[in-house]
């Protein structure tokens, strides 16, 4: 709602980094867990990854620069996310063994489920050559379902949007289907 875009930009590292300390003297408590993350995984987005999709091809350092560093703020925010989950079920969860995520997740997850996944799949699409990253590649898929099971209409259909370019852009034999694309686009 604010009118000045900078603004927010200049004041949200402050404001990751205030989340961080309140977590350090509340660890316990999985909505402020939840919250951190989210706000690391929009940071990255808004203010990092996509800037450097918007670079020039001659500025290719600046750009592996900033993705290098967006990667590590979606998976910092992943890394809360998961924190809460794990406060909240009392659960340790594996982001490589997505078995591990056989929890009875209510529609109170969602919005977490949500961001989990699509924190994990965005570093995922930043560098599937890192082998760690690209291990998390199922789980965040399966976390990104678990929340369309939960409710497929979760923010006005952000879930149906992520499917359509989910589905879209990848090859058959690694999941892809335009048929699926077309469902969730419909």
């Amino acid at each position: 709602r604010d009118e000045d875009p900078l603004l927010v930009k200049d004041s949200m590292p402050l404001l990751l980094k205030l989340n961080e300390l309140l977590v350090e003297k509340d660890p316990e408590n999985h909505e402020l867990l939840a919250m951190t993350g989210k706000m690391f995984i929009i940071y990255s987005n808004l203010f990092i990854h996509t800037p450097a999709e918007m670079l020039d091809y001659r500025e290719w350092k600046k750009q592996a620069e900033m993705y290098s560093r967006s990667k590590k703020m979606y998976m910092r925010g992943s890394r809360y996310l998961k924190e809460s989950i794990e406060t909240k079920y009392k659960k340790h969860i594996d982001l490589s063994d997505s078995k591990t995520l056989d929890i009875k997740f209510s529609k109170d997850d969602v919005d977490t489920l949500f961001w989990l996944g699509g924190g994990i799949m965005s570093a995922v699409s930043i560098d599937i050559t890192d082998p760690f990253i690209s291990s998390l590649r199922q789980s965040g898929i399966d976390i990104m379902l678990k929340a369309y099971e939960l409710d497929p209409d979760y923010g006005k259909g952000a879930l149906h949007e992520y499917f359509i370019q989910y589905y879209a852009s990848i090859p058959a034999g690694m999941g892809g289907s335009a048929e699926k694309s077309e469902y969730h686009f419909k």
